[in-house]
């Protein structure tokens, strides 16, 4: 992400809060504001997503079987 030092930087110099909001819930979405929270505790995620669709990530799409595993590994979530 070209730039988040220099932003990073200048919030906190100027003692604001970062603010995110992800739009989707899907696995892109869910893992996106679960990484930025997991690297950035002080950072406000809020994360937007359709109250149309089930109630479970990944609805429409395809993966691995063990994709989630392998995500909480690599974000290393117990």
């Amino acid at each position: 992400m070209a730039g988040t030092t220099t932003k990073r930087k200048n919030v906190e110099r100027t003692g604001q809060k970062m603010k995110i909001c992800v739009i989707g819930g899907g696995f892109s979405g869910l893992l996106t504001a679960i990484s930025i929270k997991k690297h950035y505790r002080e950072y406000q995620v809020v994360m937007i997503d359709s109250d149309k669709e089930p109630k479970n990530s990944g609805f429409g799409e395809s993966g691995p079987p063990d994709m989630i595993g392998w995500l909480c590994e690599a974000l290393k979530i117990p």
